[in-house]
């Protein structure tokens, strides 16, 4: 599969801050990639700096296996951190701005304006638009000239429930048209419907990678309640098979090796004393993975 973008042991630091640090990953044509991560973890630094607005402090990436520099950049749309529109411009009149600085895009205006939902507001002044709206209008300066890949940070960020969703259409559809993705969020549930695979960020580092079914298939997960947490607690630490995930203060969630079933943990807890009062089993979710690996990390 022809890979689209290659980064080899990326590095980025603001002075004795690393915010990144060699971070090595692929992604190859048509794949929805999402990178992923707790505040800080370095995922803006990571999209910036394969865009060419950070220079990275050691490492090396390459889009479609050429230097990166201008042909490459024109290929990808991209919309990260807060992007830039003036405010007595109407939103026709900024894009037409942003093509000219491409150099392509402005025959697309009135088509990406139609495709965010915004064609209708397409004479209004920027400073007119809520914040919902300006992210649409930035999306929308990302699709001009129709480019081979997309890099999105946050791109559902400032939209309701309704917005997020059609965000989620619009990704969907690009990709089924043959584009390659990549964004960062922080709404899980999000990635898990439109992304094919991930990529973890922990204090800048690495600590998964790999397509989203692989991730939604390796472990089962539980929800233990009991009268006694803290005997629970110490029972759940004896079995080599579970690994604690996430307590609340009247359940403990677990994941399960492929070695041990609910029914086998629950016995385990009747014959040391700790008879669980309720087990509730949970779909695999991206969001129960990810607290895991983060967890885990943190205990390592």
């Amino acid at each position: 599969m022809e890979n689209i973008l290659t980064v080899s042991g990326l590095s980025k630091w603001f002075g004795s801050t690393k915010a990144i640090e060699n971070i090595s990953f692929e992604v190859a044509k048509g794949q929805v990639v999402g990178i992923l991560g707790p505040n800080g973890s370095g995922k803006t630094t990571t999209l910036s700096t394969i865009l060419g607005i950070r220079h990275p402090s050691q490492g090396t990436f390459s889009w479609f296996n050429l230097a990166a520099g201008l042909t490459a950049n024109k290929r990808i749309g991209s919309l990260i951190e807060v992007p830039y529109f003036y405010p007595y411009l109407n939103l026709k009149q900024n894009l037409e701005l942003v093509a000219l600085a491409r150099g392509n895009g402005a025959h697309d205006i009135d088509s990406v304006l139609q495709v965010v939902g915004l064609l209708t507001r397409s004479q209004s002044k920027y400073y007119t638009l809520s914040l919902g709206m300006k992210q649409r209008l930035a999306l929308a300066s990302a699709l001009l000239g129709d480019p081979e890949v997309l890099v999105l940070d946050e791109p559902t960020n400032g939209l309701d429930p309704e917005g997020i969703a059609d965000v989620r259409r619009i990704i969907t559809e690009q990709s089924q048209r043959g584009k390659t993705i990549i964004l960062a969020s922080h709404i899980l549930d999000e990635v898990e419907k439109v992304c094919s695979h991930v990529v973890i960020l922990k204090e800048g580092n690495i600590i998964s990678k790999g397509s989203v079914a692989e991730l939604l298939t390796q472990k089962q997960t539980i929800s233990i309640f009991a009268d006694d947490m803290e005997m629970l607690t110490t029972a759940l630490n004896s079995i080599s098979e579970v690994e604690i995930v996430d307590k609340k203060p009247d359940s403990i969630t677990v994941s399960l090796s492929e070695t041990i079933k609910p029914a086998q943990v629950n016995a385990r807890l009747v014959s040391m004393g700790v008879p669980p009062s309720g087990i509730m089993e949970h779909k695999t979710t991206l969001e129960t993975q990810f607290l895991e690996l983060i967890r885990k990390e943190h205990e390592d």
